[in-house]
């Protein structure tokens, strides 16, 4: 397959991941495993460690699969992949008259572990194969 096909395919999979990673959180806001105290006295802590839980298993298997899909340049394929990801996904801030620097400042817990962590693992994962072969 041809790599903008990987990468498009790596685009797409990182943009159903982000979109099931909001839908977590909002769950996750519903059912917290926080107590109400914790939510009353650190508010801020609960909602970050909050995004980061529903985040990481979505992080972990978006990695597996991109370690998959790109056999070569993995972290940069992954990288690109998702930026395009993210730039689809956050396209509405472009338009927002507040400016796309205060969206992103509200909403970095819900696409910086994409950004940044499923490349990571990808490239850990890559890095770990041959040694175990």
């Amino acid at each position: 397959m041809h790599a903008t096909l990987r990468i498009l395919m790596g685009a797409t999979l990182g943009y159903i991941a982000l979109i099931a990673d909001v839908w977590l959180y909002g769950l996750l806001a519903v059912h917290s495993p926080f107590s109400l105290m914790w939510w009353a006295r650190y508010p801020q802590l609960v909602s970050v460690s909050s995004a980061f839980l529903a985040a990481l298993p979505l992080v972990l298997a978006l990695g597996w699969v991109m370690s998959r899909l790109f056999a070569r340049h993995t972290y940069y394929f992954a990288l690109v992949a998702m930026l395009i990801a993210v730039a689809v996904a956050f396209s509405d801030a472009f338009l927002s008259p507040t400016g796309v620097l205060a969206d992103l400042r509200e909403t970095w817990p819900v696409f910086i572990p994409f950004l940044i962590g499923a490349p990571m693992v990808a490239m850990l994962m890559v890095n770990i194969r041959p040694a175990r072969q």
